[in-house]
């Protein structure tokens, strides 16, 4: 999948907390990112084209790999929005970075999502 189509269902999931959309929302913020985050694997590139291909939809897209971007997420959100509640914001980054593994497994490549 492109990223605009992972944007735009991160910003569908956010929709179901029922929040009114801003951009400044914690929870709109923290899903299209979470939406978007698993394909920081693309930094691979930088060591190879054999090792991005390698890779690619490995530990990013799994759920430990989730856990952990919903983390870095969530931290930092909550360093630029301090009052709003943590564990609401990493529940919707790691909802988003679902979708965008859920949506990858219907690609050719799949994912590794229990690696």
């Amino acid at each position: 999948m492109d990223p605009i189509t992972h944007a735009v269902v991160g910003l569908g999931t956010a929709a179901l907390s029922g929040q009114d959309f801003t951009l400044t929302n914690p929870v709109y913020l923290a899903s299209i990112t979470g939406a978007l985050a698993p394909d920081l694997d693309i930094l691979l590139r930088l060591s190879g084209e054999m090792t991005y291909l390698k890779h690619h939809r490995g530990m990013t897209h799994s759920l430990p790999g989730l856990l952990i971007l919903s983390s870095i997420i969530t931290l930092g959100i909550y360093l630029v929005f301090p009052s709003q509640e943590t564990l609401q914001v990493f529940l919707w980054a790691f909802i988003g970075g679902l979708s965008h593994s859920l949506l990858d497994i219907f690609n050719s490549y799949g994912v590794k999502l229990f690696l």
